[in-house]
């Protein structure tokens, strides 16, 4: 995930450097007259390359006292009970909108299904959202409160337009995406290190002994076998990265996505409410 705003460090040399560190050699230009070079590196923000750069003792009482008191409120909030199980990856955009691994796919289903006004539970319905809502991929394993805030933070509510034609509430997802409403947006694919099936338990009870490395130095962390990670260029190519990592597949995706519910073999023929996101 490096380069990806505040969710990595990055770290800019100028020389010449202080003693004992080694100096940049990269001109800012291939013609460039200055005296200065430059060096830079996108460390991925967790713990496995803090430690491997750090110096000296990483684990002491001040850190196991802060996770402690972390641990403590996370167990108040609740926000490691589990309410189910993930049977298998869905992403943002690692996938193409709406494929069967498309986070997407998942919660038209979802948006078609639960979002119901018992009311009017008779009448059809196109239930519309925006993608930008969705900051998270969904990975395969226990479900947790958290994963309901880290995935969807914003807490919207819905409304409805009751009994619309079919023929302007049926087209109007695509009018939406095609039209001024559904500019093709772009978002950073954002991935875990290290990390794909979350783990329930706190940090201070897993095995530490797995995280540390045993060379620390300013050279970039390398791991034998690379996981999917976003892969920063900048100006001056695309080695900066601190840990390299494989691509991740990206496609592009609408503004809009929605589920429809409610309806018959026959689709829509009469009427439709159309829900939709009050942002």
């Amino acid at each position: 995930m490096s380069g990806f705003n505040k969710s990595n460090s990055d770290w800019t040399g100028i020389s010449p450097n202080p003693r004992g560190v080694p100096n940049p050699t990269r001109k800012a230009t291939a013609n460039s007259t200055s005296p200065f070079q430059y060096s830079r590196r996108y460390l991925d923000w967790n713990r496995a390359t803090f430690e491997f750069h750090a110096a000296g003792k990483q684990v002491d009482e001040s850190g196991l006292s802060t996770t402690a008191e972390i641990t403590k409120y996370r167990d108040q909030l609740q926000l490691s009970r589990v309410y189910g199980c993930t049977p298998r990856d869905f992403c943002i955009t690692c996938a193409p909108f709406n494929s069967s691994n498309s986070i997407f796919s998942l919660l038209s289903q979802a948006l078609a299904e639960v979002v119901v006004n018992e009311t009017r539970k008779d009448i059809p319905r196109y239930v519309i959202a925006n993608t930008g809502g969705i900051r998270l991929d969904m990975y395969k394993g226990p479900f947790t409160y958290d994963d309901f805030f880290t995935i969807m933070p914003s807490r919207n509510s819905l409304l409805y337009i009751p009994e619309v034609a079919c023929g302007k509430a049926a087209t109007l997802l695509d009018e939406l995406n095609n039209g001024g409403a559904g500019q093709e947006h772009k978002p950073i694919p954002f991935q875990f290190d290290l990390c794909v099936d979350p783990i329930v338990a706190p940090l201070m009870t897993r095995d530490a002994s797995n995280y540390v490395h045993a060379f620390k130095a300013v050279t970039r962390r390398q791991v034998v076998d690379l996981v999917p990670g976003y892969t920063t260029i900048d100006d001056f190519g695309s080695d900066g990265d601190d840990t390299t990592h494989s691509q991740i597949p990206y496609h592009n995706l609408p503004q809009f996505y929605q589920g429809a519910g409610g309806f018959g073999a026959e689709g829509c023929t009469s009427v439709a409410d159309v829900v939709f996101v009050d942002l």
